[in-house]
This record gives structure tokens, sequence and C-alpha cells, in this order.
């Protein structure tokens, strides 16, 4: 669950964009929409702006859980640029 991308902020983005609000049901009704459902809905109206600004969010919070958890390690520079290099993928 990414607790940064609850209902209240997706709309509070979706706002930016005044041609999503003529898709959407009454503010009445929305807390009861699924959330997949509003994101399809904004995704399709916006397209990728509202996209990039999705995987902002899932970016942040990814890093605040690695940060949190101690998830991060260090890796030799050298042995980094062999790995993002390399095209090989091991079956073992």
């Amino acid at each position: 669950m990414y607790e940064s991308i609850t209902t209240a902020t997706i709309l509070k983005e979706a706002a930016k964009y005044p041609a999503v609000m003529h898709y959407l049901p009454d503010s009445k009704d929305v807390p009861r929409l699924p959330r997949q459902w509003l994101l399809n809905v904004i995704y399709t109206v916006v397209g990728q702006e509202f996209a990039a600004w999705i995987n902002l969010q899932i970016e942040r919070r990814n890093q605040e859980r690695a940060s949190e958890q101690q998830l991060m390690i260090d890796l030799d520079p050298e042995v980094a640029k062999a790995f993002r290099a390399s095209t090989h993928v091991s079956t073992r």
C-alpha cells in the first residue's frame, strides 16, 4: 500500500486539471469509488503528466522504505558500472 497515494491526495492532484472533474461523480460519492477506477479515469484524461506524478510518489515511498529499513548497500563504482552494462541473466 502506498500511504501517500490516498483518495484525498489523488483528488488534490486531479484538481490541477479541471477537465477531470467532468468525469467524476459528485464529491459525496467519491470516497466510495475504488482507487484504481479513480486513477484510471484521471490517467485517461490527463495522461503522462499524471503518470509521472504517480511514479514520483512511488519512488519517494520506495526511497523512504529503503532508508527506514536500511536496505541500501554501498557498491563499488566499478562493480556498479559492470552490473549496469551486463546484458546476461543468470538462471541459477
